[in-house]
């Protein structure tokens, strides 16, 4: 009687990605780099939170992702140079934002919220700026230092049947063959078509 019991993720198909209702801990990956089917030298982790209306802060990890050396110094890389962007994006699409709304407060009738959208606007410009003259270069001239992330997770909040509130995790992989191995070790539900 002293058997442990295995914890088992509860995973189902939805869309082109995967929904772990249950024990996201348990989830299994294939002993495979995620990016190129490698041998696994090293594992990373995708941490996840989100402040959630009737629960408040909820945090969770995604534990375990294989990576050979190789692709993982890549996907490293490339968040490097997605935070660069981002931060540029920040640093001067403020000011382009708040330039903008210079020019729209002296309109007689702009609401706050005109306002708003405008530093949006600035920010979104600045990051489009940046990523074409800084992120898209970059990693066309060094194809080979690159790649994008393989494995992406989010949080999301939902309301169940009883109408409690809760959360799941959506997986997404983009490589099909590493997908199909995931889905058969883990025993997926299949996509329930609504």
């Amino acid at each position: 009687m002293d058997a442990a019991v295995e914890r088992k993720a509860k995973i189902r198909k939805a869309g082109g990605g995967f929904v772990v209702e249950e024990n996201v801990d348990a989830v299994k990956w294939p002993h495979e780099c995620v990016v190129c089917g490698a041998a696994p030298m090293l594992t990373d982790d995708i941490n996840l939170a989100r402040k959630m209306k009737n629960v408040g802060q909820v945090r969770t990890q995604v534990k375990g992702i294989p990576y050979c050396e190789t692709c993982f110094k890549k996907v490293k890389a490339t968040r490097r140079l997605d935070m660069v962007v981002y931060i540029l994006a920040l640093v001067f699409g403020i000011p382009l934002g708040l330039f903008f709304t210079s020019f729209s407060a002296n309109t007689p009738g702009t609401q706050f919220v005109c306002c708003g959208l405008l530093m949006v606007a600035g920010i979104g410009i600045a990051w489009l700026v940046f990523y074409l003259i800084i992120r898209f270069p970059v990693k066309s001239i060094f194809k080979d230092k690159f790649v994008e992330e393989t494995v992406t997770a989010s949080l999301n909040e939902i309301t169940r049947l009883d109408g409690s509130q809760g959360f799941n995790v959506s997986i997404s992989i983009t490589r099909p063959e590493y997908a199909g191995k995931f889905n058969d070790l883990n025993e997926v539900e299949p996509e329930v078509p609504v």
